[in-house]
């Protein structure tokens, strides 16, 4: 008998498949933006004034300075190496569509993916301070909160609610807490956690709800790790300034390399951490 499956065809998709992936930024839409031309910018802070009593008719005008510093944005410039499409890969994939589309949209998806990387980093990083920019001084004990061999627990969550509320960040928005999604696992095995707060994380993890305890949860595994530690990060909206450059992409021939079609993306990022205070590094232990 013939063996006739030696000569089934066999069919191919006509379009590329994405592999699974973070595709847009989840954190473009909560923070300030801005684009600049040059190599770095500035952020002139102005500290708080004080109220004095009057105590006497037609006294002396009282006087008080007013003390100023500075944060500096620093660009960095970043590439997305460049994919080569062979000029006979037309020809011999035949009626398979060339990946080229999907290929931008794959450089689209990486740049999105740094954004929210570089939000996170600049958010618990060292920041440029002085009159050029030239002295780092790092992120401040004052608003860490150790791991403690633990992972996201209410009261780490309640202990940065503390600490914003003290220094009394702006109430007008919402502040931001970027978790790992193994800390709101964490947060559903906690045994002590009252009912309420277990059907609230629970309705979290479950996505019909995006709040908890004043701030607005965003999972994300752009979250910084160090072994078993993550740093999880709380800000409000007002005390990062990111600096951004669109994403630039060329699709062009390359006569050096038999006329090969050469796609390739670069954009730049930059930003400062302005308020200190509003923002706070949640380190949790998972492992």
């Amino acid at each position: 008998m013939a063996d006739f499956y030696n000569h089934y065809t066999t069919e191919f998709n006509q379009n590329w498949l994405t592999r699974i992936q973070q595709m847009p930024s989840k954190l473009a839409q909560y923070i300030s933006t801005e684009e600049f031309d040059g190599e770095k910018k500035r952020y002139d802070r102005m500290n708080t004034v004080a109220v004095q009593e009057r105590t006497m008719r037609n006294g002396p005008t009282p006087t008080q300075n007013v003390s100023t510093d500075s944060r500096w944005a620093k660009r960095k410039s970043f590439d997305i190496p460049a994919h080569l499409i062979d000029r006979d890969e037309a020809q011999n994939l035949g009626a398979l569509t060339l990946p080229n589309s999907e290929l931008i949209k794959q450089h689209g998806f990486a740049y999105n993916r740094k954004f929210d990387q570089q939000v996170l980093r600049t958010a618990l990083g060292a920041v440029w301070t002085g009159t050029d920019g030239e002295t780092s001084t790092a992120f401040s004990a004052t608003y860490q909160i150790a791991h403690g061999s633990a992972s996201l627990t209410i009261a780490k969550i309640l202990q940065a609610k503390e600490i914003m509320d003290t220094a009394e960040v702006d109430e007008q928005s919402s502040p931001i807490m970027v978790v790992h999604p193994k800390q709101i696992t964490s947060l559903l095995n906690i045994t002590e956690v009252k009912s309420a707060d277990y059907n609230t994380v629970k309705a979290l993890a479950e996505g019909k709800v995006d709040t908890f305890c004043g701030f607005k949860f965003i999972t994300s595994t752009q979250v910084a790790v160090s072994s078993t530690t993550y740093s999880c990060v709380a800000f409000h909206p007002s005390a990062l300034r990111i600096t951004r450059g669109g994403l630039v992409t060329s699709i062009k021939e390359r006569a050096d390399l038999s006329d090969s079609m050469q796609l390739y993306s670069y954009f730049r990022l930059a930003g400062t951490r302005v308020h200190d205070e509003a923002v706070i590094q949640i380190d949790c232990q998972n492992s």
